[in-house]
């Protein structure tokens, strides 16, 4: 099967729903059984759910028919952007993809238990749990239950803010939360939340987080990018040459270099060798790049808002 077939049969799994599935998307995941994660945007509760049946490489002739579940969330996005995040999110699993026979479309049956309908991200740590950030607390699937995690009056300093807007992972796995007051670390091993005390990370929205294949983690906020050592013990406001302004997103592309759009005054590479980041062409008339992927072949696709 050929690249637009593959991707042809997945959207119209999701038409094709026992429910009415929303436009608006606000994003995707592939996680590392194969599963397709998706939440949309409804006015009802919409399905989600991927059944795949792949063959295994190594025996072309044994199917194994695998179900995952996923969540019924909900996002909103604007109408523009959502075609190219379906791209991104697809052009990253053709590893998949490539295996892909069938796709059915089933309603998961947590949703009620989530402390709010509308997720922003989701992500997979090194243990294959997932993590989802909702805007009224982070939750924990493991795939047998769901743990929510949020600040109320009797645990006031559990998260800095109950808004999720980023996930991410040290390369020691502690997860990294972002949130819209600040970032937060949950030490997995300790069993409990890390708090930041730099202004820098605890004063704005924390938008992007992206960890770098040294371990520093760049941390796009609000008002400006940020870069964290390894230990969590070092926070830097990088690079006085770039621009004043919120960050649109962080990425690390295959070779990992790492690239920020920010709001309106473009997009930027990080170089190594010199240690700053350099200025990209400009594009379009608003110069604002919203999300960039790079896919198997090497080829960048970059949306704008």
């Amino acid at each position: 099967e050929n690249y637009r077939s593959r991707m042809a049969k997945i959207i119209q799994a999701v038409r094709t729903a026992e429910r009415p599935v929303s436009p608006f998307m606000w994003g995707f995941l592939w996680d590392g059984s194969c599963a397709f994660w998706v939440f949309p945007e409804d006015g009802k509760t919409c399905s989600s759910h991927l059944k795949i049946v792949w063959r295994r490489l190594k025996n072309r002739s044994a199917e194994i028919e695998k179900s995952f579940g996923a969540e019924n969330l909900r996002g909103t996005m604007k109408k523009r952007s959502i075609v190219f995040s379906l791209l991104f999110s697809l052009s990253a699993a053709w590893a998949c993809a490539g295996l892909l026979d069938k796709i059915s479309v089933k309603p998961f049956p947590l949703l009620g238990q989530l402390p709010s309908n509308k997720v922003y991200c989701l992500h997979q740590d090194r243990e294959g749990v997932l993590w989802l950030g909702t805007t009224d607390g982070l939750c924990r699937y493991d795939g047998y239950g769901l743990h929510v995690f949020r600040s109320s009056p009797m645990y006031p300093a559990l998260l800095p803010h109950n808004d999720i807007k980023d996930i991410a992972e040290t390369k020691d796995g502690k997860l990294l939360i972002g949130t819209q007051k600040g970032m937060c670390a949950w030490d997995k091993k300790a069993n409990h939340f890390i708090s930041f005390t730099d202004s820098l990370l605890t004063d704005y929205e924390i938008r992007s987080i992206v960890t770098d294949d040294e371990g520093y983690i760049w941390v796009g906020s609000y008002k400006k990018l940020v870069r964290v050592s390894p230990d969590l013990k070092e926070v830097e406001s990088f690079d006085s040459s770039l621009p004043v302004t919120s960050v649109n997103m962080v990425y690390k592309d295959h070779a990992g270099t790492i690239w920020v759009g920010f709001w309106e005054k473009g997009l930027y590479r990080y170089n190594r060798t010199i240690n700053r980041f350099e200025r990209m062409p400009r594009l379009g008339k608003t110069d604002n790049p919203f999300r960039l992927c790079q896919d198997e072949s090497g080829t960048y696709w970059l949306s704008t808002w």
